[in-house]
């Protein structure tokens, strides 16, 4: 993943999760009235990750400005600690033909996980612990294929790939050290 910081969103800022399944679909009116779909992807979710309008003290918006101005607003993305979805356990993530040897992880609901933490991963091929792997931005690589047949799963924590929605970061200074920063979004990387 180009344009990613592997650095982590301040936790010390409130948040809310809006949730949204997207498609892609193309509808073509010819002039006798018949429409045509045609769909480009399947289906998709795009999460949005709201942060409230709250206040902030000197110390906390100086932390929050210096942050932004490192993503340089929306050109790159960075681990963001989603408290909904953060963990698999036992996750299939494949099946042994005896050629591939890259695995990508995969969150429950179907997204690409990014930032595993290396720490928590434990792989297994058929029930049995791997550690015959090196792991690279979410996708694990064998140093052999597994063998043809043999079901690949995966367990661990990990963080969301985000980036900021807007290139501006509003910040009113309501009294002396105390900041308020309006609504800002962050949104997923698929």
């Amino acid at each position: 993943m180009e344009n990613h910081y592997d650095m982590r969103f301040p936790s010390y800022i409130p948040y809310g999760i809006k949730y949204g399944y997207q498609y892609k679909t193309e509808i073509i009116s010819t002039k006798s009235g018949r429409e045509y779909r045609n769909q480009h992807s399947n289906l998709n979710l795009s999460k949005e990750y709201i942060l409230y309008d709250s206040l902030y003290n000197f110390a906390e918006i100086k932390k929050l400005k210096e942050f932004f101005q490192l993503m340089q607003g929306r050109l790159y993305s960075f681990r963001f600690h989603d408290i909904f979805d953060n963990q698999i356990t036992n996750k299939p993530i494949g099946v042994g033909d005896g050629k591939n040897k890259k695995f990508q992880l995969i969150s429950n609901e179907k997204q690409i996980i990014f930032c595993p933490f290396k720490s928590s991963l434990k792989i297994q091929v058929n029930h049995n612990i791997s550690h015959n792997y090196e792991l690279k931005r979410g996708v694990v690589e064998f140093e052999k294929a597994p063998r043809e047949g043999k079901p690949i799963t995966a367990s661990c924590t990990y963080d969301i790939a985000v980036r900021f929605a807007v290139d501006y970061l509003p910040i009113i200074c309501e009294q002396k050290d105390l900041y308020r920063v309006e609504e800002i979004k962050l949104v997923s990387i698929s």
